[in-house]
């Protein structure tokens, strides 16, 4: 027997929701979170800062925090340093930009750094929790023994180590290791405030990195300085609430998430899959509805349209933006403090090499730039035909840029000449030993 009309309209609009319907119950029966690990590597930069002492220098980790350019680390990472360096990959390739210390708390073990450019990655949230014990964490960082590769040479059978520099591009990716929450110390000495007791394996060099849970929010800093001497295992991280004190503080607001993390096991795979068939089953029911005429439909949406349209026709889309911070009188919350867009020189590698970013600021206040292989230089250049002091150069009163050879043994050329010193134009290549750059000094970031 033929199903009556009545029935035919019911079941499209039937369809329709059960289809809305189905999204819910698969989100129901698994949920969670998880995080790219690509999106985190790309926040966590290396922390270089060079001390006062020729070829010494201290290293650590930091991440953002706050926009593209705000970066915490541990203070013990930045103390002493005459300038500072974040070491990250954009676009694939090694990148040294440089930095400046905002504010520091030796008692809290935190610091604060801008980069005179943005940085590749976002800011990581703050978790706003209490990780309880047993819960998975996992440190991200720059350990220095990653950097030392031990080999046994074939000839003698000697091992041998080599340690990654500048120019090997895994200087600039992060290590990752795994553990798990083992308490939270409401004090600790060596920080002054609270701390995180944890088992993911950090070494010198993770100093200030994050710690971080299964959805990629931040659980703390990790520090190494409370760990000497402790056995295996035992680790400590700064407290994310010590964290957003310090950063309140310092005038800048991360975003926290309250809720703990919660990852679903492997069905969570499905639940995408089943939403987007769902919705696009809805989506062509309803399509089929109102093309049929279905009172049920068409009725429902006619209203909705009909609504958005006058709500479009007396909307301000064209008033001007308002002041974030401030309401219709003037007052309220008063703004953060937007960040300077530096001006910077920029030293592009002609082949292989990082690319440098410096803050003209430097240049422009008379200050000269000592370019060499030794880590206390302004831009190191870990190349065997770069002497550890090579050349300086300077910007003069009128805007030219100079470039002076500091007796170096393989020279520096400007264009095909070398030159014990010389003017620069813009775009030329320039070559310390057998390193090649092209030097922008025009660029706003």
């Amino acid at each position: 027997m033929a199903q009556p009309a009545a029935s035919k309209r019911l079941g499209v609009p039937a369809a329709a929701a059960l289809a809305l319907v189905l999204p819910a119950l698969a989100g129901t029966a698994s949920a969670g979170e998880a995080f790219d690990t690509a999106a985190i590597e790309a926040s966590v930069v290396r922390v270089i800062a060079p001390q006062s002492q020729p070829d010494t220098y201290s290293m650590g980790t930091g991440w953002i925090v706050h926009g593209r350019r705000i970066v915490v680390t541990n203070n013990h990472v930045v103390e002493g340093g005459v300038a500072f360096h974040l070491a990250t990959v954009v676009d694939g390739k090694p990148r040294t930009i440089e930095a400046k210390l905002l504010r520091r708390s030796p008692d809290k073990d935190l610091a604060v750094l801008e980069a005179v450019s943005d940085l590749p990655g976002k800011a990581l949230p703050l978790a706003g929790y209490d990780a309880k014990a047993m819960t998975r964490v996992i440190a991200v960082g720059f350990p220095g023994t990653a950097d030392l590769a031990f080999f046994a040479d074939r000839s003698t059978g000697e091992m041998k180590a080599v340690r990654f520099g500048l120019d090997d591009e895994d200087f600039y990716r992060p290590t990752w290791t795994e553990g798990v929450a083992s308490r939270n110390l409401s004090y600790f000495r060596s920080i002054d405030g609270p701390a995180l007791q944890h088992s993911a394996a950090i070494n010198q060099g993770n100093s200030g990195g994050p710690l971080i849970d299964s959805c990629g929010r931040v659980l703390g800093v990790n520090t190494i300085r409370a760990v000497d001497g402790d056995p295996q295992g035992v680790f400590y991280a700064i407290h994310p609430k010590e964290i957003a004190r310090f950063l309140e503080i310092a005038s800048f607001s991360p975003t926290i998430v309250a809720s703990a993390c919660t990852v679903a096991g492997p069905s969570t795979a499905l639940v995408l899959p089943m939403f987007a068939a769902s919705l696009l089953i809805a989506a062509t029911a309803l399509w089929i509805a109102y093309r049929r005429q279905v009172p049920a439909v068409v009725k429902p949406l006619t209203a909705v349209a009909a609504r958005v349209s006058r709500v479009a026709a007396g909307a301000a889309f064209l008033a001007p933006p308002r002041v974030a911070g401030r309401d219709d009188a003037g007052g309220g919350a008063p703004a953060l403090p937007q960040q300077r867009r530096a001006k910077v020189v920029t030293l592009m590698p002609k082949a292989a090499g990082p690319e440098f970013i410096i803050d003209r600021d430097k240049l422009d206040k008379g200050q000269a730039l000592v370019i060499g292989r030794s880590r206390s230089s302004d831009v190191v250049l870990s190349h065997e035909s770069v002497s550890r002091r090579h050349a300086r150069m300077w910007v003069d009163k009128t805007g030219v840029l100079w470039i002076e050879d500091l007796g170096s043994s393989a020279g520096t050329f400007v264009g095909s000449e070398r030159i014990t010193k010389a003017a620069v134009p813009p775009g030329t290549h320039v070559r310390f030993g057998a390193v090649g750059y092209t030097l922008d000094l025009g660029r706003n970031l």
